[in-house]
């Protein structure tokens, strides 16, 4: 498994005159799948669920798509991250969260379906509590209602993705399935804002150093 990891994070020069193409987003996501799948299958025909190493390497394969390869769900896919890649903050910071993201600034609010993503730039408005539900307060570009009474926990998820680095806040809920997923946004040169990085990892370690335990998935 080491001799794999080594030689998955060794850096390669980038193409020159008459030397290799660079490889397209595409090839690049196959091959970070592939690897991914290699390091897997090498650590136990079953594939078990150990991602202290492997979660590094999943470059290009979103979560939800991993967990439903392995028949298991998202939240335990979350949990097995290192702390470096991942915090977890109970669900009683969702007011908290919510109240410190809409001072970011334009956040990435992607939708996830079997057939695609579809992806929303925007700067998230402040929301209240009414009725078990969490409602944005202004009208604009973002319309509805989370039942904040199905949230279980919230992740602070830093990982690579497409060769590049992203950070995330992930909701999920009783079933530990995904409700709900807020990603720092790209500038034209699809690079993270670093202010906005900040105020991420801020709230990331502020929220998990008080916030205590998660709650246990439900049996069944």
């Amino acid at each position: 498994m080491r001799q794999l990891v080594e030689s998955m994070t060794r850096k390669t020069p980038a193409s020159i005159a008459g030397g290799p193409p660079v490889k397209s987003v595409a090839a690049r996501r196959k091959a970070g799948v592939a690897r991914g799948r290699r390091l897997s299958d090498d650590s136990g025909g079953s594939r078990p669920l150990n991602f202290k190493e492997l979660a590094r390497f999943l470059d290009g394969v979103a979560i939800e798509s991993e967990a439903a390869e392995r028949g298991v769900c998202p939240r335990q896919i979350l949990e097995e991250l290192p702390r470096d890649v991942c915090r977890m903050v109970p669900s009683r910071c969702f007011l908290a969260v919510m109240d410190d993201v809409a001072t970011w600034g334009p956040v990435a609010v992607p939708l996830n379906t079997a057939d695609g993503i579809v992806e929303f730039n925007l700067t998230l408005p402040r929301g209240e509590i009414k009725a078990d539900y969490f409602y944005w307060l202004q009208d604009g570009p973002i319309r509805g209602r989370l039942r904040i009474s199905r949230c279980a926990g919230i992740a602070f998820v830093e990982r690579p993705f497409l060769g590049r680095p992203s950070a995330a806040v992930l909701f999920f809920n009783r079933d530990g399935n995904l409700m709900f997923k807020i990603f720092l946004a790209r500038d034209d040169n699809h690079q993270l804002d670093p202010k906005q990085v900040e105020q991420f990892r801020a709230l990331a370690k502020r929220l998990s150093r008080r916030g205590g335990a998660l709650g246990k998935l439900p049996e069944g």
